[in-house]
């Protein structure tokens, strides 16, 4: 089984992408953050396998999230979930160490093959 957090400021999009998630077989959302101080103490206490991150967040930006990931070695999966669909954006996460970068006007069947990829 892997934990999964997910992060978006939106409470909306975070109520679908776990009612997503909790539907796939061998992934468990273990918590949902808003911004980058409970992102980060969620990282901590629950140390999860692959985070869902949103760019654009209440305090600060996903890269933010990425940097600290990657700064403190920390072996997450990170799927970018944005409404930017630019690829400056995605680009940037790419180079700052995200496995993936979606869309959010994705499909839902083809997100949760990408998610997927990293169970």
């Amino acid at each position: 089984m892997k934990n999964v957090l997910i992060i978006d400021d939106s409470y909306e999009m975070r109520k679908i992408i776990i009612k997503i998630i909790e539907e796939v077989d061998g992934l468990k959302v273990v918590d949902a953050a808003e911004d980058i101080e409970d992102s980060i103490l969620s990282i901590k206490k629950y140390k999860p396998d692959i985070i869902i991150l949103d760019y654009q967040l209440k305090t600060g930006t996903g890269i933010d999230i990425l940097k600290y990931i990657r700064n403190n070695k920390l072996a997450i999966k990170v799927i970018f979930f944005s409404q930017y669909n630019n690829n400056v954006y995605k680009s940037f996460a790419m180079y700052n160490g995200a496995d993936e970068y979606l869309v959010k006007s994705i499909n839902i069947e083809n997100f949760i093959d990408v998610v997927k990829r990293y169970i």
